[in-house]
């Protein structure tokens, strides 16, 4: 019985294989090399449209390996399924026709190799790459694909971290995605710096929380915000853009020693060393201020006061009250503005799902040089809510309770008076804000 085959060198001895399978041959001349060869595989080539993988057909019945000088050519078979892959030779010969001592197209033959001979008495080994590929359990690209996408998967899993990316001035750092909370390209206002921690250097009002700042790095530009939060406890973080999110190998993270650092470690991507964020140094201080805050209650309390200008004058409210502070130019106001009846009333706006009237308590203060108000202040007593424009807010402050002096007078707008930096500040009365404004 004659057969086709295909005649090729491997080394000095020639071989075959039948044309029943063969798609193609051509000259190799590159090839992508994988990160981890198995013995048989040595890469991914490139055939068409299509990849397939590259194997060593040398060593796929041998155990040798083909030196990679003498990598020539390559046969492109296609099993049952048209799954192709790239047969590796040193030198093809010819196709022709040979005298078979059995026929050679049963790819489930135990036989791998059949020794044929051709005129002069020459040798050929026949090799039936199907069933050594399969013997040998050579992926195809579906299955290497499946099986890479698998050892991501499990990579990522088990050996990466995954970071959010961000720059802050000319630095780069990153936060575990898994303490991020959301990120906002919408500056809120920054409303207070905050100088009893030097850990947080000010405060945002988000919707209708009160968010503190990280004290990393002053930003160029601030281009975004990023909302921390671990265990309910939130901060905030300052950046010029965030621009990708990234898997860190683990393995790979230069951690610092001490976990009392605002900077957990290091990572070298993309030949950049970039600073991972220790959430942990921002929250615990968070947590430490109140417990001090505890601590001082069987001595003397402390209670915090806003404090803001009206004109050169400066007032404060208790900050437990404060709910958000809101550029007065980004308050969009309520068609009932145009009928208010109060002289105080500058509009009526929508806060939080509520209609909010907007007062200026300028006069009630006897203020005159009160210009600006571009900024408007929300509080919250007894389930009420008022909001009052103000020029600009200055500070947040730690007084002792009993160092405040109160005005016991719930017609009065003035509730007191407390002492900063040396000044005699007013304090407003937020009682009478809410039942008068």
């Amino acid at each position: 019985m004659k057969a086709s085959v295909l005649e090729f060198r491997l080394r000095d001895e020639l071989y075959c294989f039948n044309t029943q399978h063969i798609a193609y041959v051509f000259e190799l001349e590159e090839y992508t090399p994988l990160d981890e060869p198995s013995s048989a595989v040595l890469g991914i080539v490139r055939y068409n449209d299509d990849m397939m993988p590259l194997v060593d057909t040398l060593y796929l019945y041998s155990k040798e390996h083909l030196a990679s000088t003498e990598y020539k050519s390559v046969v492109v078979i296609y099993d049952e399924q048209k799954n192709i892959y790239g047969m590796l030779v040193d030198e093809i010969i010819k196709i022709e026709e040979l005298d078979l001592v059995h026929p050679s197209v049963d790819i489930n033959t135990e036989e791998l190799v059949i020794n044929h001979y051709k005129d002069k008495q020459q040798l050929v080994n026949e090799i039936f790459p199907l069933p050594l590929l399969k013997k040998e359990q050579i992926l195809t690209m579906h299955q290497h694909n499946n099986s890479l996408a698998q050892d991501e998967m499990n990579n990522t899993i088990h050996t990466t971290q995954e970071y959010l990316l961000f720059t802050i001035g000319e630095k780069e750092y990153a936060l575990g995605s898994e303490y991020v909370k959301e990120v906002l390209h919408d500056t809120p206002q920054i409303f207070y710096r905050m100088s009893a921690d030097q850990r947080l250097c000010g405060a945002i009002a988000v919707r209708d929380e009160v968010i503190s700042i990280a004290n990393i790095q002053q930003p160029k530009e601030i281009g975004s915000v990023i909302i921390a939060e671990h265990e309910t406890k939130e901060f905030a973080i300052l950046v010029d853009e965030v621009y990708d999110i990234e898997h860190f190998e683990i393995g790979k993270i230069e951690y610092t020693k001490s976990k009392e650092e605002s900077v957990a470690g290091f990572y070298n991507f993309k030949n950049e060393v970039i600073a991972l964020i220790n959430p942990h140094f921002y929250l615990q201080s968070v947590v430490e201020k109140e417990l001090h805050h505890l601590q001082e209650q069987t001595f003397s309390t402390k209670d915090e006061y806003l404090t803001f200008y009206l004109g050169t004058k400066r007032f404060a409210i208790d900050m437990q009250y404060v709910r958000q502070v809101v550029e007065s130019d980004l308050l969009a106001k309520t068609e009932s503005s145009s009928i208010i009846s109060s002289p105080d009333i500058r509009f009526i706006t929508t806060w939080n799902k509520h209609a909010v009237s907007v007062a200026d308590i300028s006069t009630k203060l006897g203020v005159r040089d009160a210009k600006k108000l571009e900024q408007t202040l929300f509080l919250s007593f007894d389930n009420k809510i008022v909001a009052f424009l103000i020029d600009d807010v200055d500070d947040i402050v730690y007084i002792k309770a009993d160092s405040v002096k109160h005005v016991d007078n719930s017609d009065s707008i003035v509730g007191g008076a407390l002492m900063v930096d040396g000044d005699v500040v007013i304090k407003l009365n937020e009682r009478y804000l809410v039942q008068k404004l």
